[in-house]
This record gives structure tokens, sequence and C-alpha cells, in this order.
């Protein structure tokens, strides 16, 4: 499997110029987040999610488990097949696992369909449960880059996945 060593220069124009703060509260709550919004937790909470809404006779409640679920396998098997460094202060044990940010992903996968189902069932007006999940994708992804995880383009395309994945499934959901 090739490695992909070539970094954008507008990834490392904009890694310059984010801080990387080495302690302080910045980077306390970003591993705290780091942790919450890791693939392995947002999996069981869809599920969990999903068994909530089921209870509810919501409509469409497996899109939540299932945008998570596509979001997770396409993000795994793109690293896999990418192989791209993380930047350089990175020191993980998953060096060559950079593109795309899988806390990006699932987060935007998740976060919009729960969304989406609040939306539309009632139970959140329009647009605020959007726009809450837009924010959290953002803070996530901002957190990815604080702790110089991942390239800017990474989180880029892990927010692009996940909303992909959760088309994908509500789309899917809704033919039945």
């Amino acid at each position: 499997m090739k490695v992909r060593e070539e970094i954008f220069e507008i990834d490392e124009t904009l890694r310059r110029r984010q801080p990387h703060p080495r302690r302080g509260a910045p980077r306390r709550v970003a591993r705290v987040v780091k942790e919450i919004a890791a693939p392995k937790v947002q999996l069981p909470v869809a599920a969990i999610l999903t068994i909530l809404l089921r209870r509810r006779r919501v409509r469409g409640a497996l899109t939540p488990v299932t945008a998570a679920a596509i979001a997770f396998l396409v993000e795994r098997a793109s690293k896999r097949l990418v192989r791209r460094r993380r930047p350089p202060s990175y020191h993980g044990p998953e060096l060559y696992e950079s593109f795309p940010s899988g806390h990006t992903a699932s987060t935007a996968a998740l976060w919009l369909t729960l969304a989406r189902l609040l939306e539309r069932d009632g139970i959140v007006r329009p647009p605020f449960a959007t726009a809450a999940a837009v924010v959290l994708i953002a803070f996530v992804g901002e957190t990815r880059l604080l702790l110089d995880e991942h390239w800017p383009s990474d989180v880029l395309a892990g927010a692009l996945l996940g909303t992909s994945a959760a088309g994908i499934s509500e789309a899917t959901l809704a033919s039945r």
C-alpha cells in the first residue's frame, strides 16, 4: 500500500496559522472532545438513540445508527487506501491514518441525521437542531486541528463524508 507523504500547500499554510497549545484549558477541552467524539463512542450512542427513537415511534428511527455505521465503514476503508501521514507533531500509533477525520465524520453522520429526524417530527423547530449539529461538527473538527492530529483537508473530508452518510441513510430508509 502506497503511503501519501505529499501535503497540500493549503493544509500546511492553514496548519501554521492554527494554534496548537501544549497545555491549558483549550487543550484539556480538546482532549475530552476527542474521547467523546471518537467513532467507537459515536456508534454505541447512535444505537442508544435508535432505541429511544423507536420507543417514541419516530419514523426512520434506524437512520442514526445506519448513518454512523456507513461513515465508520467508509472512513476505515479510506484510511486503509489513502494511508496519509498525520501532521509532524503527532506521535500516536495511527501515524498513517490521517485521511479522513473519523471523529468529524462520525459526528456529522450521527448528529445531522438526528437533527433531521427531530425537526421533521416537530420535536425541535427547524433550523435549531441542524444549526446545533453544524456547530458541534465544527467544534469537533476544530479540536482535531488544535491537537494537531489532522490536516484541515482531513477534517473537511470527514465532515463531507459524515454529511453524505447522513443523506444516504435517510434516503435509503425513506424509500422503504
